[in-house]
């Protein structure tokens, strides 16, 4: 059936049969003929073998008849009656003359669960950065139904502009592209819209091609709302600067951690040490627990990672959330003291952390992922937010990790409470040998801006948090 497929879509479809990974994520432009593709696909691994089963899943069940069955019916126009397959409205399934199936549902209402267990040769999720339990959807339900089948997955969507943080960009997008798999194609690619669409299209959005919707939907870039969000200043090429695992440790240095206490959330602790002469943050590792939070287990795990990082140098400060006394009491029995931090003035002590940011004076370890994805991705809740109780706009949004982005309120306590006027070095040490620029002169690249200029510019990204 590929001489039904205009170009773009053979060169995905050669892609996906010449590859042998075991989910394939596509990220495509509006209107390049996603959803016909993945029909197409579907109905020829329904038709190379005898009773097998597609699954086909979309954010909304009412999707199934607006947008599939036309595709599908556009596909089946010249197919012969007996190898057509039938339609049952009631069941939302394809039945094929052999005895193969396509079995099609919403994400919606948990619709999906009506195709939960069996088994199948493929799984195709369409719009999957639009559809919600997308997690639950992929790893319960459909992941399964290919353990004895050795059958295989594929993930389609272009980017929903208002939310960057949904799973398909952290669970599938992001490790696509980090391991060189992520099949990526804008309006550029579309052999389907010529140059003149093309203009009318990108005219159609305030600001053209700057629009972030435009971006995201035609350009298949992972855009934020700067308007709401927290770190606006750690996009990607900030990230490529202090993500890093090459940055020199001094001679001398304190080191510091910092802890977000969970509950229902994430426990979050971060581990630092502060190089004076630098006057930079490292940040070295992390350590993130969600289930079965106690005083023991906390314990037990930061002295892990203190170990591995410091052997047995002490540990200068531990600071955490004030919201825990009896576990910072127990923990402190245990040997192990944190000091409540003060939480007042957060706007205040997330724009010292953006101007750190910008000046390149923080260094993040790559193996820091919940950080990092808490930093990227962080928005303010909404006034009256009731998922979490949003009284006003200084409490964060829920994270598509099912978070709070507590690895960022652990960065805050950080970055807040270091000493940094203390000097690790010996009194009579000479530094003048050390190198006050990195070996690596990139993640020292202080602004030569002042002080008022740094903060003008921060209120210009954003001057208030609309609710």
């Amino acid at each position: 059936m590929k001489w039904k497929l205009h170009e773009l879509q053979k060169k995905i479809y050669d892609s996906y049969y010449s590859n042998d990974e075991y989910i394939n994520t596509l990220l495509i432009s509006r209107q390049s003929g996603k959803s016909y593709l993945l029909c197409l696909l579907a109905i020829e691994a329904c038709l190379r073998k005898p009773n097998v089963i597609v699954k086909y899943v979309c954010p909304k069940q009412k999707m199934v008849k607006t947008i599939l069955k036309p595709r599908m019916r556009e596909l089946l126009d010249d197919c012969p009656d007996e190898i057509r397959p039938e339609y049952k409205e009631n069941d939302k399934i394809y039945l094929f003359p052999n005895g193969s199936e396509i079995q099609m549902a919403g994400t919606d209402n948990q619709n999906y669960d009506s195709i939960r267990g069996g088994t199948s040769v493929l799984w195709i999720v369409d719009e999957a950065g639009f559809c919600s339990d997308l997690d639950s959807v992929v790893f319960s339900v459909l992941s399964p139904t290919t353990l004895t089948t050795n059958g295989r997955g594929i993930l389609a969507s272009t980017p929903d502009p208002d939310a960057p943080e949904h799973p398909f960009i952290k669970e599938f997008v992001e490790p696509a592209k980090a391991k060189g798999i992520l099949f990526q194609y804008t309006i550029y690619d579309n052999p389907l819209i010529d140059e003149a669409a093309k203009q009318k299209v990108i005219s159609t959005y305030p600001g053209g091609v700057k629009n972030p919707k435009f971006r995201a939907e035609y350009l298949c870039e992972i855009v934020r709302n700067y308007e709401n969000t927290v770190l606006p200043e750690f996009d990607d090429d900030t990230e490529k600067i202090i993500v890093s695992d090459q940055y020199k440790k001094p001679p001398f240095y304190d080191t510091y951690e910092s802890m977000d206490i969970g509950g229902k959330d994430f426990t979050v602790a971060l581990f630092a040490y502060y190089d004076f002469i630098k006057n930079a943050v490292v940040i070295e590792n992390e350590y993130v627990l969600k289930e079965k939070q106690n005083s023991e287990k906390i314990k037990n795990g930061i002295k892990k990672v203190e170990a591995e990082l410091w052997e047995e140098k002490p540990v200068y400060l531990r600071f955490a959330d004030n919201n825990n006394i009896i576990l910072l009491n127990d923990l402190t029995d245990k040997g192990m003291t944190f000091l409540p931090t003060r939480k007042d003035n957060k706007e205040a002590q997330i724009n010292d952390l953006r101007i750190k940011i910008m000046n390149h004076q923080l260094i993040i370890h790559p193996r820091c992922k919940t950080l990092i994805y808490h930093m990227k991705y962080a928005t303010w809740a909404r006034k009256g937010d009731k998922s979490i109780n949003a009284s006003s706009y200084k409490a964060f949004a829920r994270s598509a990790d099912g978070g709070h982005f507590d690895a960022l309120d652990a960065l805050i306590y950080l970055i807040r409470n270091i000493i940094y006027g203390k000097n690790p070095y010996p009194k009579g040490y000479n530094v003048s040998h050390l190198d006050r620029q990195s070996d690596n002169s990139h993640f020292s690249r202080i602004s030569q801006k002042n002080t008022h200029q740094i903060v003008a510019d921060l209120f210009k990204v954003r001057k208030s948090i609309k609710s």
